[in-house]
């Protein structure tokens, strides 16, 4: 693809009323294939999917004229989903998804230029955030079947990433209070385990 935009090597974003004069223009690619298995019969349903994928960039002047990994480059997803009847009316499903972490560009050193510590960066997106991945489960309960009964309902108890993955959204930078020569990485999380009671209604 020709015409890719991103933003220059050290750009100026905040307060900049001009910031289009920090996009560049390159070239990007991206490959991917992906594998995907169901099961539709039985009292056991669901389906397996994997992707592999690689997403690059090159720009003149980002990077030094060097390919580098797309924002958006997730060489491993994988998704496996499973339902299982329990009977006529109690059902148990599960999720679990994985994705390989996003490329990011971090500081890797800094120096001092008057009374300002100016970080010194890694090459463009050259690490990546940890991992992704979490368990969903949720078991439902259907109410019972009367004849000529128009109003239906059913109960759900869900768990959102079950054992409480700590997945990071996004890794904060700071000088250490007590030593500023020290600089710290803190990991801002997104949701942790949440549990859910749902009544459903079908008319």
């Amino acid at each position: 693809m020709e015409n890719q935009i991103d933003f220059k090597d050290f750009a100026d974003l905040m307060l900049n009323a001009e910031y289009e004069s920090e996009f560049r223009i390159g070239d990007a690619w991206s490959y991917c294939a992906e594998f995907f298995i169901r099961k539709q019969q039985g009292n056991f349903t669901g389906w397996i999917s994997y992707t592999l994928a690689k997403a690059e960039r090159k720009i003149p002047e980002i990077n030094d004229g060097k390919i580098y990994s797309s924002s958006y480059d997730r060489p491993h997803s994988i998704s496996i989903v499973g339902s299982y009847d329990l009977g006529k009316r109690w059902n148990i499903s599960a999720t679990w998804v994985y994705a390989s972490g996003t490329p990011v560009t971090f500081p890797t050193g800094r120096y001092e230029q008057g009374n300002k510590i100016i970080p010194i960066y890694s090459e463009r997106n050259g690490y990546r955030m940890p991992d992704y991945h979490r368990m969903d489960l949720s078991i439902t309960l259907k109410g019972k079947e009367k004849p000529n009964k128009r109003l239906k309902s059913d109960l759900n108890i869900s768990v959102y990433n079950l054992y409480n993955r700590h997945n990071a959204w996004m890794i904060n930078f700071s000088q250490d209070e007590d030593d500023p020569t020290v600089t710290k990485a803190d990991l801002v999380y997104v949701f942790p385990i949440i549990p859910s009671l749902t009544w459903n209604f079908h008319f």
